[in-house]
């Protein structure tokens, strides 16, 4: 088993990671992602316009496991950690799912639990 450590602040940097892991030639067998942030700031936006709790917890591992499905051997496992005990998708603000309009901490660990459940 071989470790590989990204950095998920960036939908940039991820988008770059892939397509070089991709270009590799190698295939994955199992593709694990844990990675989140506590802080007690706001809305804390990346140069891309994403608040970066929600990047960490929701938008950037959507976007490597999408990026990386073409690469996983048959029988690859995807691994997800978060919070299964705060996901409840009836707390989901349909019409404001990047939380721009009713920001806050409580909102965001909900919001990308709950879609990460939805994954």
């Amino acid at each position: 088993m071989e470790f590989l450590q990204l950095d998920s602040t960036s939908m940039r940097g991820i988008k770059k990671y892939t397509d070089d892991f991709k270009s590799s030639g190698s295939k994955l067998d199992l593709l694990a992602r844990s990675q989140g942030i506590m802080t007690v700031q706001g809305c804390t936006e990346t140069p891309e316009g994403i608040d970066q709790k929600m990047l960490l917890h929701f938008y950037g591992k959507q976007l490597l496991i999408r990026k990386l499905l073409p690469i996983l051997s048959d029988a690859a496992h995807v691994i997800i950690v978060l919070d299964g005990y705060l996901g409840d998708p009836s707390k989901l603000i349909w019409d404001d799912l990047d939380l721009k309009k009713s920001h806050s901490i409580k909102k965001a660990a909900e919001h990308c639990i709950s879609m990460t459940d939805g994954m």
